[in-house]
């Protein structure tokens, strides 16, 4: 904005002259001053409205969608239902050795490919250990450990 007393150039945003000390605040014909707003217009809300539509969907795309269709799962990592896995170990341990344990698993069993769980093998007279490891086809493996 250009002083109209000393010609000086200043800041469009200037209330005062950086030279002369004029007042500097925009008036309208009738000598009202006419008040700035210093806001953004609407290509700017529109810009940011459009960032954060954008920002949500990414989101919803990209995290939400493939939990819900991977049960609640980080993408790559799977569940098992303790009580198949400990209905597996009975059943195995049943066929190999006539025994029938009783097993206990945790109640949370998630993991990626290759992780391991330990569930309790419980015999009467001796509790052993039985590692379930998580495959690659979201099913799982099991030994007892001696």
């Amino acid at each position: 904005m250009i002083c109209p007393v000393c010609q000086t150039l200043n800041d469009e945003k200037a209330l005062a002259c950086i030279e002369c000390g004029a007042d500097l605040t925009p008036t309208d014909d009738d000598g009202e001053i006419v008040i700035r707003h210093g806001g953004m217009g609407v290509a700017g809300v529109i810009a940011i409205v459009g960032i954060a539509v954008i920002a949500i969907w990414l989101v919803i795309q990209f995290v939400l969608v493939p939990m819900w269709f991977n049960n609640g799962n980080v993408i790559g990592e799977y569940s098992l239902n303790p009580r198949e896995v400990e209905a597996s170990i009975v059943v195995g341990f049943h066929e190999n050795t006539q025994l029938d344990p009783i097993v206990v698993c945790p109640p949370t069993m998630r993991g990626t490919p290759g992780a391991t769980v330990s569930c309790e093998v419980n015999l009467g007279t001796t509790v052993r250990s039985a590692l379930v490891t998580i495959t690659e086809t979201g099913s799982f493996t099991w030994a007892v450990v001696k």
